[in-house]
């Protein structure tokens, strides 16, 4: 598993906050920095997803993953401007959608969305690092971050909602009223929900290359499961958690137990209470 260091992890949130900072004004710099401090302690430490070969399952991916699309959103949109003449949105707008249209992976207002996964079964097996939180209300990702930036009451522009809504692309069913069409005057009027996807994609896959790699020798063998050990815990997650008050990560570096342990009767948990539930 990827590790960022203390200073990593702080310097992605400082570049994070230093773009609002630098980009927006007015009330909507107002609210998305309201945004920014009320998540702090979740975005510094949260994960970009919740398996280990998904893309950035580890404290500090989900900040690094907004940057990474941030950064190819802008290269694309060069590429975009070479070869289309048809522009019409702004750096702004690219900043704001690819900055927080995973804001919904921070959960709602009061509960994150992540935790830690404490079955060591479904850990060291299945690669769950992370398991989301049952007690949030069943919403998709893009769905949440409209919600969360709403309830701050950022005002978006068009293209910034269609944006952040269909991101996912053809990944997500619900898109295809959108995306998926015949008829000429429903084809998108916009092409920044494509250049925000493929960004999105791309950073999503050089992320999950990055995580293949770690598990690779020089000659490109895979490996062995049994090699591969959850690290214990570091001293920057201490240092972060101190300066920020968070405790994210309380747990997720646990020393006392053993990584053999198989508790079966909680991998089997959720298939117990649906029985309960059908009965």
């Amino acid at each position: 598993m990827k590790q960022l260091t203390e200073q990593q992890i702080m310097d992605n949130w400082n570049r994070f906050h230093g773009l609002i900072e630098s980009t927006f004004t007015g009330n909507r710099k107002e609210m998305l920095l309201k945004i920014a401090d009320h998540f702090q302690d979740r975005m510094l430490l949260a994960p970009a997803s919740s398996k280990e070969h998904y893309h950035n399952a580890h404290p500090g991916g989900y900040l690094e993953h907004v940057l990474n699309v941030y950064n190819i959103a802008m290269d694309l949109a060069t590429v975009w401007g070479k070869y289309s003449e048809h522009k019409d949105y702004t750096k702004e707008e690219i900043t704001l959608i690819t900055l927080f249209h995973d804001l919904g992976k921070m959960g709602d207002i009061s509960e994150e969305f992540y935790q830690v996964q404490d079955n060591e079964w479904r850990r060291n097996n299945m690669g769950e690092i992370y398991k989301i939180n049952k007690k949030l209300v069943n919403m998709s990702g893009a769905d949440r971050s409209l919600y969360i930036l709403q309830h701050f009451d950022v005002q978006l522009t068009q293209n910034e909602w269609i944006t952040i809504k269909i991101h996912e692309g053809m990944y997500d069913d619900a898109n295809v009223p959108y995306l998926k069409t015949s008829f000429e005057n429903s084809i998108l009027k916009s092409h920044l929900p494509h250049l925000v996807h493929h960004a999105d994609v791309m950073a999503t896959r050089i992320e999950y290359e990055q995580w293949k790699n770690t598990y690779q020798d020089s000659l490109g063998t895979k490996v062995k499961s049994t090699q591969k050990k959850y690290p214990t815990k570091k001293n920057f997650v201490d240092t972060v958690s101190s300066k920020t008050g968070t405790s994210l990560v309380d747990g997720f570096y646990d020393e006392t137990k053993p990584d053999d342990i198989i508790d079966f009767d909680s991998l089997f948990e959720d298939d117990k209470k649906d029985k309960k539930k059908e009965n």
